[in-house]
């Protein structure tokens, strides 16, 4: 270890270096702009706000850290960040990643809102986010934003811990094409092409991906596992500027995926998505907005489960409508934001639903933002929603914050907020023989209930080139369901196994993190993570100890001369224990995680770039998940290049 911090040591002082005012001019003059854009948040309060008006923990993800991060995976993308919990892992139906904030890693993290676009992509089957089914090239994406601590009350369910909003680029009407090209070990081989234009006053941008990759090896034997991946994703993205300041924008996309299933001997698994979103926006003057959205997505989900040779065929549908007003007045004083959504969910199924094949659900909800800003330095926000279901009638939600300035652009936060997250249709309705046991839904199974206390502060100093951030949260979540023994049966050997409000849980936790940038493209970080879970049941590796204890990250990107430029991540989780209620539990050792790339440009054309990248270079594999399958060490080499406009 000691030659990775020699190396660390030296790549932080070429950047120390190249911090001087002379290295600063050579990147241009985009770095007041950067500073100046990277500080804009949408996602906490649906509308633009700097990080020291936000009275939550922000971390946002911008395009220059995508494209240095040399990630092949969106929830790579996460990896490094401080309060993330990110897990490669294979469930039995292949969902491949695992994204959770703060703490309760699962294959699907109830309680963690993920957007696209502002469009909810939370599943109306499982709690939580097949995240490889995205269809969301790396290149299409601008920033992501990740929001720690609960916005249910502006959200609706499935926000109680976080939500994380992905954000497209958006088309500017000139022609480019873009290509990127790259393979690897392990059969990997990824193609992006990616055509912008403008049809009259209509801007388009649209992308295809493919990717195939051999699947990961057994840790107990080193062999390739059936866990292979063939992905092709198409994405469009419009905006149309109309009369009287009004823009019309359009996504439309899908995923279309075959994947072998490693916990089932030879099985396979076809895996498809597509979506449709229509999103106007409409500005009546600089104080008062409006914003009116409509979506729809189908997954079509075709597979083998664990231990069983019966097919499964599900199909789940989702319908939002959102109608959202902002309002600025009293001089910006007052600042109140306040709609109405509604969404639909169904799941067809006769394999996981036989007497009621398409169990669904109505979801209804009113919401309030306020933010009063009674004197200079202080802030006082407070957000409510009411939410009525056919599955459990009325939830409230809310949350009361406030942000006082110590100094100029140096904030401390307070918040309080109780949110509930209603059960999606599997473990409410799920009637599956998966022999020898059968999964048994419970509609009378409670929403989870979150109530959460959080203090935190952030500076930003040296004309914002650095800042600092740090929470400390304590989380109790109510309700939590497992799967428990109610029946069992002989000739043959059945095992009934139902969905039950089992057992509550209690998350502490202090997150830090410290970032300079010297430029857009320049900058390193360092991040500390620690968390602390306990619960009632003493579940160890379903609850409790599933969490690493502690998690430190550290790296950044330089410009080496010469047209070379590099990037590392390095991250430590410590110890701790995993458990899915379908396959088992598993001991995680402590590992360390390198991630790096090298890209050289070409001096005769800026907008080629060749570049080399690897993840987890500091070991052959390790074990993440209990699915039996570790993490190999990969890398890859390819080329980028533009023709016409840079996006």
């Amino acid at each position: 270890m000691a030659h990775v911090v020699q190396k660390l040591g030296l790549f932080i002082s070429v950047l120390l270096l190249q911090s001087q005012p002379g290295h600063a001019q050579s990147d241009g003059g985009d770095a007041f702009e950067f500073f100046q854009e990277e500080a804009k948040v949408t996602t906490a309060s649906r509308r633009a706000q700097t990080i020291n008006e936000i009275p939550m923990a922000v971390d946002i993800i911008t395009k220059e850290e995508i494209k240095a991060s040399g990630a092949t995976t969106l929830w790579d993308l996460m990896r490094f960040r401080v309060g993330m919990d990110v897990l490669d892992g294979r469930s039995a139906d292949g969902n491949r990643g695992i994204v959770s904030v703060r703490g309760f890693p699962q294959s699907f993290a109830a309680n963690l809102q993920v957007l696209v676009d502002g469009r909810s992509v939370y599943s109306a089957h499982d709690d939580g986010v097949a995240w490889d089914q995205l269809p969301i090239p790396l290149q299409d994406i601008d920033r992501i934003e990740i929001i720690r601590g609960p916005n249910a009350a502006l959200y609706g369910t499935g926000a109680a811990l976080g939500v994380i909003n992905i954000l497209t680029k958006k088309p500017d009407g000139q022609a480019a094409l873009a290509m990127d090209q790259r393979v690897g070990n392990r059969d990997f081989l990824q193609s992006y092409e990616a055509v912008d234009a403008a049809i009259g006053k209509v801007l388009a941008h649209v992308s295809y991906a493919y990717r195939t990759q051999e699947g990961n090896p057994q840790a107990s034997t080193g062999r390739e596992a059936n866990d292979f991946l063939n992905k092709q994703t198409f994405n469009v993205r419009t905006e149309t500027a109309l009369p009287n300041h009004t823009n019309l924008s359009l996504f439309a996309g899908g995923t279309w995926s075959n994947i072998g299933l490693p916990i089932t001997q030879g099985g396979r698994g076809d895996l498809n998505h597509h979506f449709e979103m229509l999103k106007i926006a409409h500005e009546f003057s600089e104080e008062s907005t409006i914003e009116i959205s409509g979506s729809r997505k189908d997954d079509e989900n075709h597979y083998t489960p664990f231990a069983s040779n019966i097919p499964v065929q599900i199909r789940d549908l989702q319908y939002d409508a959102d109608i959202l007003h902002h309002l600025a007045w009293w001089d910006q004083r007052l600042n109140t934001t306040y709609g109405l959504s509604y969404r639909h969910v169904e799941s067809q199924s006769l394999q996981q639903f036989p007497g009621d094949h398409s169990p669904s659900a109505e979801f209804y909800r009113g919401y309030v933002q306020q933010t009063y800003r009674p004197l200079k330095r202080l802030t006082l926000q407070g957000a409510a929603a009411l939410e009525s279901t056919t599955l459990s009638g009325l939830q409230p939600s809310y949350q009361m914050s406030s942000i006082f300035a110590l100094v100029p652009e140096q904030t401390l936060r307070m918040s309080y907020s109780v949110s509930h997250t209603v059960h999606d249709l599997f473990p409410l309705f799920a009637q599956f023989p998966n022999p020898p046991t059968v999964l048994q839904g419970n509609p009378n199974l409670p929403p989870y209930k979150v109530t959460s206390y959080e203090v935190g502060y952030h500076g930003d100093y040296a004309d914002r080139h650095l800042s600092f951030d740090t929470s400390l949260f304590y989380t109790q979540i109510n309700h939590f369901h497992t799967l428990v023994p109610v029946a069992v049966t002989y000739n043959p050997f059945l095992l009934t196994l139902q969905f039950q409000d089992y057992d509550k849980a209690i998350a502490r936790g202090i997150e830090s993190e410290v970032k300079y940038h010297f430029t857009s493209a320049r900058w390193v970080y360092l991040n500390y993570t620690y968390e602390s879970i306990t619960d009632i049941a003493g579940d160890a590796g379903l609850r409790t100890q599933n969490t690493p204890a502690h998690k430190l990250n550290f790296g950044g990107a330089t410009d080496l001369g010469g047209g070379f430029s590099a990037s590392t991540n390095m991250g430590y989780k410590s110890r701790y224990l995993i458990t899915n209620e379908s396959i088992g539990t598993a001991a995680v050792h402590a590992y360390w995680r390198l991630d790096a790339r090298l890209a050289y440009l070409w001096p005769w054309y800026k907008d080629a770039e060749l570049y080399v990248a690897g993840q987890n270079l500091l070991q052959a594999q390790h074990l993440e998940f209990t699915d039996g399958l570790a993490v190999p060490r990969t890398y890859q080499g390819g080329i980028s290049i533009k023709f016409g406009a840079v996006r």
